[in-house]
């Protein structure tokens, strides 16, 4: 199977003097998702995170229903 760019790519946030990768967002939303909420994971059909570097949050839409956030 071919890979996709995305599975080659890193994504780094950096703000101020932090830097926060795509792999530490979703394993922070895993971690909501699954000990914070009790939800599985295979229940995320779409995913969208909004992060605002300015608030120090992140904001996500599961499945275009259910909505929170948490820290960065």
């Amino acid at each position: 199977m071919k890979k996709r760019l995305i599975d080659k790519t890193d994504v780094i946030l950096q703000y101020g003097n932090k830097n926060v990768a795509y792999g530490e967002l979703m394993r922070c939303m895993e971690d909501v998702w699954t000990r914070d909420l009790g939800k599985k994971l295979d229940e995320i059909e779409r995913l969208h995170l909004y992060v605002k570097p300015e608030e120090g949050m992140v904001y996500y839409v599961v499945n275009a229903t259910m909505t929170g956030s948490f820290e960065l």
